[in-house]
């Protein structure tokens, strides 16, 4: 997976990922210093505070869901970042989050059904130029996980495998969370296959420190 992708268009250069963890206070400054070419956050936002920067926001939410979740409620405040949606399938898409905002195409996940539909589900592999994955060190399928690689990691490995992309802070994330993303099982597979990457350590060990 990766290559040049629609996400060329909009982040290329020196690149925040910035997940939905704790962040330390130096970090936050760095992230909204300006420094940065492009800034990726994810679904709800849990860390980010009005007036803070963001260029792409990725997000398997849909415009409904995404009233739920105080960070999302500055997508009203005149905070515009362009979206991202992250579906299964194409007939998951809501179109009525792209009314206000600019989106890029739709990006395609592995998740498998939980309804009646027993239809396949696509399954691609990421990091498929890291030898961890080629060897098998690392199962890189997304397969490996009912959902897949989480959203952070399909963000990180489209970046690393652009060549417009020059280097990737990671803040934000521990990989800590729920056993059903592939990198969760497999906690080291980011740090391990993301050359690009400086991943900042959380300074919390919580996946979600704002419960």
């Amino acid at each position: 997976m990766g290559g040049i992708t629609p996400l060329t268009k909009v982040c290329s250069g020196k690149v925040a990922v910035v997940g939905n963890g704790a962040i330390s206070e130096s970090d936050r400054r760095g992230i909204n210093s300006g420094y940065y070419d492009c800034v990726v956050r994810f679904n709800d936002m849990k860390n980010i505070t009005s007036g803070e920067t963001a260029t792409v926001h990725a997000t398997r939410y849909t415009r409904y869901s995404m009233n739920k979740f105080p960070g999302l409620s500055l997508h009203k405040d005149g905070f515009s970042p362009i979206i991202l949606p992250i579906v299964a399938k194409e007939s998951d898409m809501d179109y009525g989050m792209c009314e206000d905002h600019a989106c890029l195409p739709p990006y395609l996940v592995h998740e498998k059904n939980d309804g009646e539909s027993k239809e396949e589900v696509m399954d691609t592999s990421i990091f498929d130029d890291c030898y961890h994955c080629k060897s098998r060190i690392f199962d890189c399928k997304q397969s490996y996980s009912s959902n897949g690689a989480s959203s952070g990691t399909l963000i990180i490995d489209l970046l690393e495998s652009d060549p417009s992309v020059s280097s990737i802070d990671v803040f934000g994330m521990n990989w800590n969370g729920s056993k059903l993303h592939m990198d969760f099982l497999q906690s080291n597979l980011v740090s391990s296959c993301c050359t690009k990457c400086d991943i900042h350590k959380s300074p919390s060990s919580e996946y979600n420190p704002f419960k």
